[in-house]
């Protein structure tokens, strides 16, 4: 319950107002792997044949959403140092891109997300602050993020550990 007497607390303190409040979580696919997948081959002798999942490439996505349902452009973090300009689909303007050598998110990409979130809610604020709610990941928490995100008028508030799943809209 402290959870949320807290949130309710800082909502007020800054009159936060929901059409400015956004979350933010993160997951992590695998290119070229699909849902569930059966295999159905007619001659039961026949050996099956799976393909490695380790010879797939790990891509991070970070995705938010305001609590009005407005959502922004998602922010996709790629395993490797770069990709060629070609290989980018037309329409994806918006999107935000990283790479790190793991592909997962680290305090440079933290602040490469933060300005990409500021780029697009900023115009679309009602009240003078905005809430990013998140699960409190390091990235999230390093000095730099958090002065920038109050020297633009970000609230930054986190979930309790291990709650992510519960308490996400």
């Amino acid at each position: 319950m402290m959870h949320f007497t807290k949130f309710k607390n800082a909502k007020d303190l800054y009159g936060i107002l929901d059409d400015d409040m956004w979350n933010l979580d993160e997951t992590g696919f695998q290119i070229g792997v699909g849902g569930s997948q059966k295999i159905i081959t007619v001659d039961p002798k026949r050996k099956n044949y799976v393909l490695d999942p380790d010879n797939r490439e790990l891509v991070t996505a970070l995705a938010t959403i305001g609590g009005n349902g407005r959502k922004i452009p998602p922010f996709i973090i790629f395993t490797g140092a770069q990709f060629l300009a070609k290989y980018v689909v037309p329409g994806l303007e918006g999107l935000g891109v990283s790479f790190s050598s793991i592909g997962f998110t680290d305090d440079n990409i933290g602040m490469d997300y933060i300005k990409h979130f500021d780029r697009f809610t900023a115009s679309q604020r009602v009240g003078r602050y905005r809430m990013l709610i998140s699960d409190g990941h390091g990235s999230h928490e390093t000095y730099e993020f958090r002065k920038y995100c109050w020297d633009n008028d970000i609230i930054l508030f986190g979930f309790p550990p291990h709650s992510t799943h519960l308490l996400q809209f």
